[in-house]
């Protein structure tokens, strides 16, 4: 079973999503926003290992972009893909900003499960 964590501040949208991922067949965590993703990562989720990270770019508190760069600093994650969200094209150099994939808002189910489904499989063991 692959985890997922999905970084959102928009609760209806991470639970939408998370309710996607979970039907296919994925374990999922969800935090509100990139402070308390970092806190959850040294906190609860230590010992976990996420084969996919979907950032919402615009947050309270810690936008994704510099939760992206913590998390690139980090040797637990700097190989894990990033998935960035957002309702408008990123206006950042990428090789400031290392992520993986891009989904523009909104996104549909077919479209947010293609882009999950191009870095992890449901029926893969953890």
């Amino acid at each position: 079973m692959s985890t997922i964590l999905i970084v959102d501040d928009e609760y209806d949208i991470a639970q939408a999503i998370r309710g996607i991922l979970e039907d296919e067949g994925h374990h999922v965590e969800v935090c509100s926003n990139g402070r308390h993703a970092l806190q959850c990562i040294n906190e609860k989720f230590s010992d976990t290992t996420f084969q996919l990270i979907l950032l919402d770019v615009m947050m309270p508190f810690m936008s994704g972009l510099d939760l992206l760069k913590h998390l690139r600093d980090d040797k637990r994650f700097n190989q894990v893909p990033i998935v960035l969200m957002n309702n408008t094209e990123i206006k950042v150099n990428p090789a400031n900003y290392p992520w993986n994939d891009f989904l523009r808002k909104p996104f549909d189910c077919k479209t947010l499960l293609k882009v999950v489904n191009r870095f992890v499989h449901a029926d893969q063991e953890s």
